[in-house]
């Protein structure tokens, strides 16, 4: 080939070359088990997104597909009803309410412990390990023990969570706990605050600083057992 004829292949070749653009797809895997349709539309609106740009998503979650026309795959997971059992014995019980969060907390254990041991969820993993999959996003209700799977598949976690972040989650990315100023969940106050809703929202944070998430992470950890 004369060299005028390989200059213009060459050229021909870097132009088409610029024509197409390369695009990097993920495996990417979606566990949501909160039994709570509003967290599952939430969590599977950002895993159909991210299918919709291309990446091969899959999802396990514990109620039945909010997006049926979406591109993921999904998997159902048979599930014990939260909201029935727990939700309605706290607006009918008259315990007191941290007898009443108490029993919340242990039933979200006890969910996520059904969950990531349920029969399909333990032959996936069997199927499938490190490698498989590029990305893990939990949908977080408390379930910290779920977060083990990113290190079955040793890859990154990411954390979906449906409303401002609670204390667990800002400790996870490192958010300060600015309690003059920034309302807590439990305390349900409102900016701007005074300085008796201040007072109000450094007493609810005390407490669930103290009492709440120490008693969640030994539920949590006692299902790594």
């Amino acid at each position: 080939m004369s060299p005028k004829r390989l200059c213009s292949l060459l050229l021909f070749i870097g132009f088409a070359a610029t024509r197409f653009d390369l695009a990097t797809t993920a495996r990417i895997l979606g566990f949501f088990p909160s039994p709570s349709i509003s967290h599952l539309i939430i969590h599977a609106a950002v895993a159909d997104t991210l299918a919709q740009a291309g990446h091969d998503v899959t999802i396990f979650g514990a109620a039945k597909n909010v997006y049926p026309n979406a591109k993921y795959k999904y998997i159902e997971l048979e599930h014990k009803t939260l909201d029935n059992n727990i939700v309605t014995s706290m607006v009918k019980d008259s315990a007191p309410f941290y007898k009443q969060f108490g029993n919340l907390l242990k039933s979200i254990a006890t969910s996520a412990n059904d969950s990531i041991t349920h029969p399909r969820v333990l032959s996936f993993l069997q199927e499938h390990g490190p490698g498989d999959f590029d990305l893990v996003i939990v949908g977080y209700f408390m379930n910290d023990v779920h977060f083990g799977l990113a290190a079955h598949f040793q890859c990154p976690l990411i954390v979906s969570f449906m409303i401002q972040p609670v204390m667990t989650v800002n400790r996870m990315v490192g958010n300060p706990t600015e309690f003059a100023y920034v309302p807590t969940v439990m305390a349900k106050q409102k900016q701007p605050m005074d300085f008796v809703a201040r007072v109000k929202n450094l007493f609810a944070g005390i407490i669930e600083e103290m009492f709440i998430s120490v008693f969640s992470n030994h539920l949590q950890q006692n299902l790594y057992v």
